[in-house]
């Protein structure tokens, strides 16, 4: 959608936008915080390109409380998006090299984003990535920024697009990267070059099997943080473009409560299609937990015309 077509928001799609919402989220997720998120934060939702939510599915709590997040594409951002000032503040001459920019909110009760991820444009040399990654460190409260050279040198060498991201809302705050990579057999490098000291072994023996399966699923990325060391925790992304599919490796691989991939499994199928990637965190022993990450229609990506037809899909399955 071009700026021009943008539209402005209008408290008239609220009750149709919420219903369509329940419809597409799993039983398990809290409804009553997804209503307080989207009458919180009904501006951002509207401005951003897409809004997301995150779930623990490995636990065995009936009823979770969703993280949530928005996506913006700089370069989409409509003319009146007031967000657009903000990014300039903090990122100053740095945001003509960004492409991607979300905020992420750890619960339906977080008063302001408790972080900030940002994607730097893949054509960038390394001199201007390491030099976006220094300055972007700074803006963590008491981060060494002496301790960031292996992961600068890690991202050059791979010579990856990355995320970055500024968890300032936690207690500790510290710098998460997310290293762009499909090849699993990368993962032990990787991992060796950021000197973690988990047991890698433990990793592979839950994403190497993606292999076995023609890569119908696959790896989209590596997660770990930085604050005076590298963090315990790692994160692999794993996607398809088969959603059942992905669902049910996590299942074979026993790698989440399976009821509650089963309600996914069983909710309308328009709700699977929402389902962006996967994330399985791993410490220094072995597997920690899985979490989904799923993206929702926008109001300001669709008219009212869209809105029939995202009914209309609803309606038949």
């Amino acid at each position: 959608m071009s700026k021009k077509e943008y539209i402005k928001p209008n408290r008239k799609y609220d009750d149709k936008m919420i219903e369509m919402l329940y419809q597409l989220i799993p039983d398990f997720i809290n409804k009553d915080d997804i209503k307080k998120i989207y009458e919180k934060h009904f501006d951002q939702i509207w401005e951003s390109q897409w809004f997301g939510l995150e779930y623990d599915v490995s636990n065995k709590d009936k009823i979770i409380s969703p993280s949530f997040f928005f996506f913006y594409n700089y370069f989409d951002l409509p003319i009146e998006d007031k967000t657009v000032d903000k990014f300039k503040n903090i990122f100053g001459p740095y945001l003509k090299d960004l492409t991607g920019i979300a905020l992420e909110y750890d619960s339906a009760k977080s008063k302001n984003y408790d972080g900030i991820f940002v994607r730097l444009k893949d054509n960038n040399s390394p001199i201007s990535k390491t030099n976006f990654i220094r300055n972007f460190a700074k803006l963590i409260p008491n981060f060494n920024i002496q301790n960031i050279n292996n992961s600068i040198s890690t991202l050059n060498k791979f010579n990856n697009s990355f995320w970055l991201g500024n968890l300032f809302g936690r207690k500790d705050p510290y710098l998460r990267i997310l290293l762009l990579n499909n090849v699993i057999d990368d993962i032990p490098k990787i991992l060796r070059e950021i000197n973690w000291k988990g047991n890698i072994s433990k990793i592979m023996e839950k994403i190497k099997p993606m292999k076995e399966i023609n890569n119908l699923c696959y790896l989209n990325g590596i997660q770990f943080s930085l604050k005076d060391e590298t963090d315990k925790y790692v994160g692999i992304e794993i996607t398809s473009r088969k959603k059942a599919l992905l669902l049910g490796y996590l299942i074979h691989m026993e790698l989440v409560d399976k009821d509650k991939i089963i309600n996914m499994m069983e909710m309308h199928p328009q709700s699977l299609h929402r389902l962006s990637h996967v994330k399985i965190m791993f410490d220094e022993d072995g597997f920690k937990n899985t979490k989904i990450y799923c993206a929702y229609p926008n109001p300001h990506n669709i008219t009212e015309e869209g809105l029939e037809i995202m009914e209309n899909e609803i309606q038949e399955g």
